[in-house]
């Protein structure tokens, strides 16, 4: 006596799951099936995109050496002020503590980055991410590192020009 297990397969274009892998924009994100759970889980049954494993005949055969990944330079944005901040400072007690989430951030989104182009023809290039060490332990380096981009993008906003004809002469 056991039980009985069925297994499905969904299309990528109604898994949810997939949005994390295609990106999102942060105001899509509280309103996107990933959250709420897909539409078609309130539908019967019977209708449902999901189909038993058993009624998948398709099999796709793909040489990773045949991909062809076009080559993307995607143009930097303009300069605006900020809608959001990059960090909510007031959520933390030291300052030290924020250049150590930043650090970690940094070094974690370097660290997926590095696992994606061993598998890609077009590599993934950050600036400012591919400097921190690809140590596990956080270094000094990356928290100067974290401290600098800080600066930057909490001051991104900020015109040179504006500051300057606010300030006086010194």
């Amino acid at each position: 006596m056991g039980l009985s297990v069925n297994f499905y397969h969904v299309p990528t274009q109604y898994n949810p799951a997939d949005a994390g892998t295609r990106g999102l924009a942060a105001s899509d994100i509280a309103h996107h099936d990933w959250l709420r759970g897909p539409l078609w889980l309130r539908q019967d049954p019977e209708e449902l995109p999901p189909r038993f494993i058993e009624k998948i005949y398709e099999k796709l055969e793909i040489d990773v050496d045949e991909i062809i990944q076009p080559n993307i330079v995607a143009p930097p944005r303009p300069m605006t002020a900020p809608s959001e901040p990059f960090i909510e400072l007031a959520r933390f007690s030291q300052y030290s503590k924020v250049l150590r989430v930043i650090a970690t951030i940094g070094k974690v989104v370097r660290s997926w980055v590095d696992k994606c182009n061993t598998h890609r023809t077009t590599r993934i290039t950050l600036q400012t991410v591919s400097e921190f060490s690809s140590d596990k332990e956080i270094t000094a380096g990356d928290i100067r590192l974290g401290e600098r981009l800080l600066f930057s993008l909490q001051h991104r906003g900020i015109s040179v020009e504006e500051l300057r004809k606010k300030l006086p002469e010194v």
